[in-house]
């Protein structure tokens, strides 16, 4: 015998914290009587996330971006950022790169079954500017001037591969 689907209901519920998306069986025989009298069946819930405004979730933990200007990045800096347990503030350390990442414990999912929490893990994005006027132009050149970067060169691709690429192709 296959199970057949009654009917579909739509019900607004709030979920235990750290229940994952997806199916999940949730109550055995609190669905309608099975059919000549046999034994009530199964009732199977399926839960739906709705989608924050800027954090994605993966298991227990979440991950968010935070944009930075690349003054900040250099310099360091404190940021606030709206968590799920409200304003909290994040440190970006001075010389942060992009895609570095700040991780605040505990401030994710609860846990399903489990005490604590995740964590969440912010992701740095360094700004940098597109528009300068003369004088902010002027500042970044004497600093490239100061630190030695007016004449960059290529980063080379130091990994085996690259260096094998480069030996061939006569560089």
């Amino acid at each position: 015998m296959r199970a057949a689907p009654v009917c579909a209901r739509t019900w607004r519920s709030p979920s235990p914290p750290g229940c994952p998306p997806g199916p999940v069986s949730a109550c055995r025989g609190a669905a309608r009587p099975g059919p000549a009298g046999g034994p009530n069946g199964d009732l199977y819930l399926e839960i739906h996330e709705k989608p924050h405004e800027f954090l994605e979730r993966d298991g227990d933990d979440l991950y968010t971006e935070l944009r930075v200007p690349m003054t900040a990045a250099a310099l360091g800096a404190v940021f606030p950022l709206q968590t799920l347990d409200g304003e909290q503030n994040v440190t970006v350390k001075a010389g942060s790169q992009p895609g570095d990442e700040v991780v605040l414990d505990g401030l994710g999912v609860g846990r399903l079954r489990r005490k604590g929490r995740g964590d969440l893990h912010v992701s740095i994005i360094v700004e940098t500017p597109t528009h300068l006027d003369d004088r902010q132009r002027e500042l970044l050149a004497e600093l490239a001037r100061l630190r030695g970067e007016d004449d960059v060169e290529p980063v080379r691709d130091s990994s085996v591969m690259g260096k094998l690429k480069e030996r061939f192709s006569g560089r």
